[in-house]
């Protein structure tokens, strides 16, 4: 076929058909982490969602497709799994109140506020509170731990109101469903 009839020639159509397949499935691929992103970046989840994506077979997580702010990256090991805890289990933490005080001086409302700023899950921000705070990071590993555990939201925070009640006054934060 010559290309005065509207052809390609064979020698171009190929390559040209291979490299907008690719492209699409790069864009699906980034439509899909920005989605995940997106849509479990919230701390409006049910109990026991999970916000990242598999991390199975060497696939991205929504937390590893993120860029992390300095005060996340440059921080210790226990901060950093504090973080990714608070922003991958936002189900848990928003029922554990804080003890460092942050409810009356940062208006915190629960130990997931130390670590992600309110808002929607579009405009998912980190808060760096958390970073510097070692009571914080203690009572989001402290629900981890238990998480990983299998305990009930309920026994979590009756575990983290008895260690924690007597540093300092507590957020103003409901207790979970029973």
């Amino acid at each position: 076929m010559s290309a005065q009839h509207g052809h390609q020639p064979r020698g171009i159509a190929r390559p040209l058909a291979v490299a907008l397949a690719a492209a699409a499935v790069i864009v699906a691929g980034g439509l899909g982490v920005i989605y995940a992103v997106v849509r479990d970046g919230g701390a409006s989840h049910a109990p026991g969602a999970d916000a990242g994506m598999s991390a199975s077979a060497g696939q991205m997580t929504a937390w590893d497709a993120r860029s992390l702010p300095s005060f996340i990256t440059g921080a210790s090991g226990d901060v950093q799994t504090a973080y990714r805890f608070a922003f991958e289990h936002p189900d848990v933490l928003v029922w554990m109140p804080c003890y460092c005080g942050c409810g009356g001086h940062a208006g915190h409302r629960h130990n997931r506020d130390c670590f992600v700023k309110p808002g929607g899950a579009a405009s998912l921000t980190f808060e760096e509170h958390g970073s510097d705070c070692t009571i914080c990071v203690d009572i989001a590993l402290d629900a981890k731990a238990m998480t990983e555990q299998g305990k009930p939201l309920r026994a979590i925070r009756a575990a983290i109101d008895a260690k924690y009640a007597s540093i300092a006054p507590g957020t103003d934060t409901p207790l979970p469903p029973e």
